[in-house]
């Protein structure tokens, strides 16, 4: 079954939102310490398109409000010559309602330090554990974690309005 790309992005939305209220609550409940950084998991494994490697991953793009890569191409050579993302504020649901992809830009989600999420599972994987992760990192945490604590996978952080990336072998 195709799942569309807007559908992906909800599915990542989603659980964002409830693991977020997850973390409340369990600061709440004494379970996360008061000074402890909450991090949170999303899997995409078992769906299609949901592994791939493109050059910012949908659950970058999904927190950080970032649409479709565009490419600009020399007609004359077939050479790409340039590089851009779209911002995209919102995405919708079929209802027509629209949801947020500014969950790391605001204050919304700020008990999130982080996004671990893996596209992989038991049949679609890299032949090396590591590549399928991906950590994205919320600069409005309250509690932040530092670029490098998951030495593996892609890691993504925002400074201002630039994407940083790093690439763990």
């Amino acid at each position: 079954m195709w799942v569309n790309e807007d559908s992906l992005t909800l599915r990542i939305l989603t659980a964002l939102g409830s693991k977020a209220e997850g973390c409340m609550k369990y600061r709440a409940q004494g379970v996360i310490e008061a000074n402890d950084a909450c991090v949170v998991a999303i899997g995409a494994g078992g769906l299609k398109s949901a592994y791939g490697w493109r050059e910012i991953p949908r659950v970058v793009r999904a927190v950080y409000g970032l649409g479709k890569e565009q490419y600009e191409v020399d007609l004359e050579t077939s050479q790409v010559v340039g590089w851009s993302i779209k911002a995209q504020d919102q995405v919708a649901k079929r209802s027509g309602e629209t949801v947020s992809m500014r969950g790391f830009l605001d204050s919304t989600n700020s008990d999130v330090a982080g996004i671990l999420y893996a596209w992989a599972d038991e049949i679609n994987r890299p032949p090396a554990a590591g590549p399928e992760f991906v950590f994205v990192h919320n600069p409005n945490a309250a509690r932040p974690v530092l670029p490098g604590l998951f030495p593996f996978g892609r890691e993504f952080w925002m400074e201002g309005d630039l994407l940083h990336r790093a690439v763990h072998e």
